[in-house]
């Protein structure tokens, strides 16, 4: 994990102990203190010689007063946690770890917080959080699990999806290729009987779900059934608990998700020309097909390329979203023209996945996450790690990931 602070003259400290002895402030007589302690406990010596510098005598109080909030936070800044041996030689350093770890945790705009330990009910494949008692929901090759005691609610194969619509009453997944829906207060209740699921479609890879705000307006649900080159895509009204067929669509792209209730965005993450995103009016009689981006705003030409599409976020509850690819993002209006021409992101590192919790945004990479404001187009936080998100990015939900090296569920909480 990688906290920047604006301070370059401690650049080098690793492998250039000349720039200390350059110092001329009380700093100096410290860090040449520590860094002769870490080497002379490495380097067997018979005896001390009256000849050893007087640097090795104890620091005045008015400069260890002053050590934990501004030389050990730059040290771990520029030296990463497997080299604290460096200061933790030193006593009164070490007794001011807790305090500088508890400054640089609230100076980061989020952190990862472990929430279910690996080895409790298998990996996760999924994760949805209970919103009345702040509880999460686990699907795994073996059913659903509730985290907060382990208990196996529903007796599932290979769960890859779950959504839970609280205000109907109704819980959605996906096990097994086949899309189910069932109450929430019988999975709560743990008495589950097979009555209580209804099946509505086979061969199903993923849904997505359009949670509408409006009085009088249904939650809608998409659901793609068929292969990666070709397949069929059901739109349901969610009436009570019931899910009513509406229409059924043929594409050729397998990722899609709501811009509103009539328009459905769809793309493939494959590597495509003018800007990968395609979105169908539901509304329309014959449900045109058309490109988000406008191929005629000349902005947008470094987008009409060869590009990966990832996905896309409405900011705001406003009419801009925020189109990620592969390698950068960058804002459009509600006519796919290019807005805040300043503000295009590029990532370090290629992102094959993304949530979003404003004003920030999380883009996983192989190897790490990187945090980006979206209203400034700066990058944050750097956090290492290889993580894998486990539930439909939702700005009002929490982000819950997978760890691959542990196999815990991470929740990423934010300052």
């Amino acid at each position: 994990m990688h906290f920047s602070l604006p301070s370059s003259r401690w650049k080098g400290i690793r492998s250039a102990p000349k720039s200390i002895d350059r110092l001329k402030s009380k700093w100096a007589f410290m860090l040449r203190n520590a860094l002769h302690t870490s080497s002379s406990s490495s380097v067997s010596s018979p005896s001390v010689s009256s000849a050893d510098p007087p640097s090795l005598s104890p620091l005045p109080r008015r400069i260890t007063d002053q050590i934990s909030t501004e030389i050990y936070e730059l040290i771990i800044d520029h030296l990463s946690v497997d080299k604290r041996s460096l200061l933790v030689c030193n006593l009164v350093c070490r007794s001011w770890v807790p305090r500088s770890q508890c400054i640089l945790l609230r100076r980061m705009p989020c952190r990862p917080l472990h929430v279910v330990n690996h080895g409790r009910f298998g990996t996760a494949n999924c994760a949805v959080s209970l919103a009345n008692n702040g509880g999460i929901l686990c699907g795994t090759k073996d059913g659903i699990f509730r985290s907060s005691d382990g208990l196996r609610l529903l007796p599932l194969r290979c769960v890859s999806q779950i959504e839970i619509l609280p205000d109907l009453n109704l819980v959605l997944c996906v096990a097994g290729g086949t899309f189910f829906t069932l109450r929430l207060s019988v999975l709560n209740s743990g008495a589950f009987r097979r009555d209580d699921m209804t099946r509505l479609l086979e061969n199903v890879s993923c849904f997505a779900v359009f949670r509408s705000s409006v009085v009088g307006e249904s939650h809608r649900v998409c659901v793609f059934k068929g292969s990666s080159a070709f397949g069929t895509i059901y739109i349901w009204d969610v009436s009570g608990d019931q899910l009513v067929l509406t229409q059924a669509l043929g594409v050729t792209r397998r990722h899609f998700l709501f811009l509103s209730a009539t328009h459905l965005l769809t793309w493939s993450k494959n590597t495509t020309v003018h800007g990968g995103f395609d979105f169908i009016d539901l509304a329309a009689p014959q449900t045109p097909i058309r490109t988000l981006l406008d191929p005629h705003d000349p902005s947008l030409a470094f987008a009409l390329k060869k590009v990966k599409p990832r996905t896309v976020f409405r900011v705001a509850e406003s009419n801009t979203f925020l189109v990620c690819y592969e390698k950068f993002a960058f804002y459009i209006d509600g006519k796919g023209r290019m807005t805040r021409n300043e503000l295009v992101m590029q990532w370090t590192c290629s992102s094959n996945g993304f949530a979003i919790h404003e004003p920030y945004i999380l883009a996983f990479c192989n190897k790490h996450i990187e945090v980006w404001n979206i209203e400034i187009a700066q990058l944050m936080q750097t956090i290492e790690g290889c993580f894998r998100p486990l539930n439909v990015s939702d700005p009002s939900d929490r982000i819950l990931t997978l760890s691959n090296s542990c196999g815990d569920v991470v929740e990423f909480v934010f300052n």
